[in-house]
């Protein structure tokens, strides 16, 4: 073999190594995995309660796999909530201390700004740290300091729990009836605009009813009540149950309450034009 092939050999092996070294980095230790603070995950977790100093207890139940909030009357819960909730399962521990090396009292977790409870296992929800502004934490018998994503928790009423969706999951509508027209599903599945001799493309019909089918607010408040408002009422097929809406007022914002759920949704204005209109051409 020539010596430019014993070079080019020479040269194959030495970049192999090099390889191998900076794949497995000899010497150095590798970071360790993140601490949370606790193994569980929230997949089989049923019921979840929450106590706090100065809002009402919250308790919510999962049924066929979707969440509600516990009350006079069951509300589908927020799905983006419940999994904030439950994600403090798996959050992860910037530094953690044994409880009995801290004071809980200087810390706010005794008493506890709020109590969260995940079937069994409970949390204390505690100050912010003045330096880094991480909250405490405390499980068992281990104090944990996280990234602050608790103060909604502690700070916000039950409304902002409730699912934004206007319509329950899978809602079937057979009738929609607007302040000015009403939209029914015939037999044939096509929808039509009742008492009105003028033609109108089915499509929009099924537009307009699609856009109920799929409406969120962006948030919802406390109903609060206002006097001689317009109504929506929808029917379903899947429900015995028709739902009515007040159509508390359109401008700045879209706001359609509930109130025998003491509730209303609050919406963009443009969505007026979409929800109480046929679409125009």
């Amino acid at each position: 073999m020539s010596s430019r092939n014993l070079l080019n050999l020479a040269l194959l092996a030495l970049a192999a190594v090099l390889a191998l070294v900076i794949f497995y980095q000899p010497g150095i230790t590798p970071e360790p995995a993140p601490q949370t603070v606790t193994a569980l995950s929230g997949e089989n977790i049923k019921r979840i309660q929450i106590v706090r100093m100065t809002r009402d207890p919250l308790t919510f139940t999962r049924h066929d796999g979707e969440w509600f909030l516990s009350g006079d009357r069951e509300l589908p819960a927020s799905n983006f909530q419940v999994s904030s909730l439950l994600a403090v399962l798996q959050t992860e521990a910037i530094r953690s201390y044994p409880v009995d090396t801290v004071e809980p009292e200087t810390l706010g977790l005794e008493p506890p700004l709020a109590t969260l409870t995940l079937d069994d296992v409970r949390f204390k929800i505690g100050t912010t740290d003045a330096l880094e502004k991480l909250r405490y934490l405390q499980t068992g018998d281990n104090v944990f300091l996280v990234s602050d994503r608790y103060q909604h928790l502690i700070n916000a009423d039950w409304p902002g729990f409730v699912s934004r969706k206007l319509l329950p999951a899978n809602a079937g509508i057979s009738q929609l009836q607007l302040p000015h027209t009403t939209l029914s599903l015939s037999a044939d599945n096509q929808w039509q605009q009742s008492a009105t001799t003028d033609s109108v493309d089915t499509g929009k019909l099924q537009t307009l009813v699609d856009s109920w089918q799929q409406a969120s607010a962006t948030y919802i408040r406390h109903y609060q009540p206002v006097n001689g408002s317009e109504t929506v009422t929808l029917e379903f097929s899947t429900a015995a149950e028709a739902l009515t809406f007040h159509i508390v007022t359109r401008t700045p914002e879209l706001i359609l309450a509930r109130p025998e759920l003491g509730i209303q949704y609050h919406l963009q204005a443009d969505m007026a034009g979409v929800l109480l209109a046929i679409p125009a051409e």
